[in-house]
């Protein structure tokens, strides 16, 4: 059985394949990456692209 963790980064990396700006998706691999050794760099792109969405939700 796959952890929670697994299971989430999972569902997010399908659903990044198809939409790279949404939202929840890119925030789960940031708080992922910032578990993973060297992963801080990931994290932070990841968060970015949260914010990218946040912000063209906000415009909308």
């Amino acid at each position: 059985m796959r952890s929670r963790l697994g299971q989430a980064v999972e569902w997010a990396r399908t659903i990044l394949a198809s939409n790279p700006k949404h939202r929840a998706a890119n925030r789960i691999m940031a708080e992922y990456y910032d578990t993973q050794p060297d992963g801080s760099g990931l994290a932070n792109y990841h968060r970015l692209q949260a914010a990218d969405a946040d912000a063209g939700a906000e415009q909308r």
